[in-house]
């Protein structure tokens, strides 16, 4: 008797164990029809749509003082808009704000040391030493009157370079943060240092090994589409995931390795109120990166800043959300300069540096050619609101 029921158990066993494994067959070869899917859907367009060169796009390459050098590819001219993406990406994640507002701007849009074609110095890879490149370079390329948009590391080099009295802070009339952050956990005094520790213990050394063995950071997988996908929001064009998978697939593993440290325990919430540059903070509602809390904090330490928030957006603001992003610079550029003229002809002791441009448009609509045949980036209107 009791042989029986044992044999009837383990009988029992094997087979919920199977239909475990079945299971588990078939989602798997569902999730790789449906990758395989989404990457046919869309490695065409990634070439002409973000990867290809672009007529009347200019190439510098800028040294920077530890003897590294940084690729810059602008287009256009008129007021500089300078483009920073965050990590593991390159130059050619705007390459639809290059399209969109080079018409009015001289839209730049750079490689941060260790991304793209730009080679790291001896000054390895913190924020601080991210934050000087963007100085070097605004001032090799003499940008001046100049609004710089950073996105997640690039905006906190972007804000250590505000930060820390850096003089081409003369140079810029506003600054724009996109999906990006002062510091990546809520309570830093607390946890930023575990997060550093972790880092540097755990994480680095593991990307170091890789490099030495001149790997990559991962292989194209499905794996890491999925985990590309986690960067955008609702609904995202297939197309958009794989220009993130491509980029962070392709960095070199040393290089991430150098950026996560300096990530992991940056920490700057208690310097902001010393930024009293005019400040655009732009978030998506599906951000999982940099979730809103973080712009939101932003806006209220910032002296001077206005948050626009995106629904259904993730982190990929550039991608996902073109044209009201498209919208939302132009309208702040053209605030921001007008500001600074006005400032700059205003008789001495003339308050009128402080207020607005009369008629200020800053909701206004989207630049001309800005949308893409068939697109419905349009959308909903962004959240505004001021600090």
């Amino acid at each position: 008797m009791g042989t029986s029921t044992s044999t009837g158990h383990h009988r029992a066993r094997r087979a919920g164990l199977g239909a475990l494994a079945l299971g588990t067959a078939v989602a798997t070869i569902a999730e790789h029809r449906a990758v395989t899917e989404h990457r046919n859907a869309g490695s065409d367009r990634l070439y002409t749509e973000l990867l290809a060169p672009r007529p009347g796009t200019t190439v510098n390459r800028v040294p920077v003082s530890d003897g590294g050098e940084i690729r810059v590819v602008e287009r256009g001219s008129g007021t500089p808009l300078l483009l920073v993406h965050g990590i593991t990406l390159a130059a050619e994640i705007w390459a639809y704000q290059l399209d969109d507002l080079s018409d009015r701007y001289r839209v730049l849009a750079l490689d941060l040391r260790g991304h793209g074609e730009s080679r790291a110095g001896t000054g390895g890879y913190g924020i601080s030493r991210l934050a000087r490149d963007l100085a070097e370079v605004m001032e090799g390329l003499d940008l001046t009157g100049a609004v710089i948009a950073g996105h997640s590391m690039g905006g906190m080099a972007t804000i250590e370079m505000l930060t820390s009295g850096h003089a081409a802070l003369e140079r810029l009339a506003g600054v724009a943060l996109v999906a990006t952050t002062a510091g990546l956990v809520y309570e830093p005094h607390v946890l930023a240092p575990l997060n550093r520790t972790v880092t540097r213990r755990a994480v680095s050394p593991i990307l170091r090994r890789a490099a030495d063995r001149g790997w990559r950071v991962a292989p194209r997988t499905d794996i890491s589409y999925w985990a590309s996908r986690t960067a955008l929001g609702e609904n995202p064009d297939p197309m958009h995931v794989l220009a993130t998978e491509h980029f962070v697939v392709d960095m070199a593993p040393d290089s991430l390795a150098g950026c996560l440290e300096g990530v992991a325990g940056f920490d700057v919430w208690e310097r902001l109120r010393s930024i009293d540059l005019p400040a655009l903070v732009v978030v998506g509602t599906h951000d999982r990166l940099t979730p809103p809390w973080h712009a939101r904090r932003l806006v209220s330490e910032l002296a001077n800043a206005e948050l626009a928030v995106l629904p259904g957006s993730g982190h990929m603001v550039m991608l996902e959300r073109r044209n009201e992003l498209a919208v939302l610079l132009d309208a702040f550029a053209k605030d921001v300069v007008a500001r600074s003229t006005a400032s700059r002809s205003a008789p001495a002791g003339s308050d009128a540096a402080a207020s607005a441009p009369a008629g200020s448009d800053a909701a206004g609509s989207a630049p001309a050619g800005s949308a893409p045949a068939g697109s419905d980036a349009a959308g909903s209107a962004p959240e505004r609101s001021r600090s």
